[in-house]
């Protein structure tokens, strides 16, 4: 096998396994973009636990096809920036969105995730979800308000007894 034979099967091995093991990818649109918000955005990816890989699209083709992906072959075309990761997609679209707000040329084409192609106004939607956080946080409140009202409830009663014995104390004594 010749050195660029061998480099460029080790690219497209390289791509295999990062889509393979990806939950999520979304097909970006870098152009404009200048090296330091490149730099600045891979880091807020890195800190989600995902990545970003510029690639060669004829051998990322190839391993979209050996993985059996078909469906984003015809998204792969011009400068394509895939963005791929393991969890939090929702705080991953919600990075894209604020790289997005800084540089008006970059954009989502696609997205694929849980087996289903995502076009840029769902992936966008999907940035507006609330943080895992925030949505704990929401169901917390939400049992939790139940539990107060009993609590309150329960108080003014106890609060209207004490009045009445107070009333009946003071009636006894005068």
């Amino acid at each position: 096998m010749k050195i660029g034979q061998y480099t460029r099967q080790l690219m497209m091995d390289d791509y295999k396994s990062k889509i393979e093991d990806a939950e999520y990818v979304f097909f970006t649109n870098f152009k404009g973009i200048s090296a330091d918000s490149m730099k600045d955005f891979r880091s807020q990816l890195r800190k989600n636990s995902a990545g970003m890989v510029v690639v060669n699209n004829s051998l990322f083709r190839r391993a979209l096809g050996d993985l059996k992906m078909d469906v984003l072959l015809e998204h792969v075309d011009g400068e394509v920036a895939v963005v791929y990761g393991k969890d939090e997609p929702i705080a991953v679209t919600k990075v894209i969105q604020e790289l997005k707000k800084e540089n008006e040329s970059f954009c989502v084409r696609v997205g694929y995730l849980e087996d289903r192609l995502l076009n840029s106004e769902e992936v966008k939607e999907l940035a507006s979800i609330p943080s895992r956080e925030v949505l704990y946080g929401q169901v917390v409140n939400l049992m939790k308000s139940p539990i107060n009202s009993l609590v309150f409830v329960l108080k003014g009663n106890i609060q209207s007894l004490i009045n009445v014995i107070k009333g009946i104390k003071e009636k006894k004594e005068s």
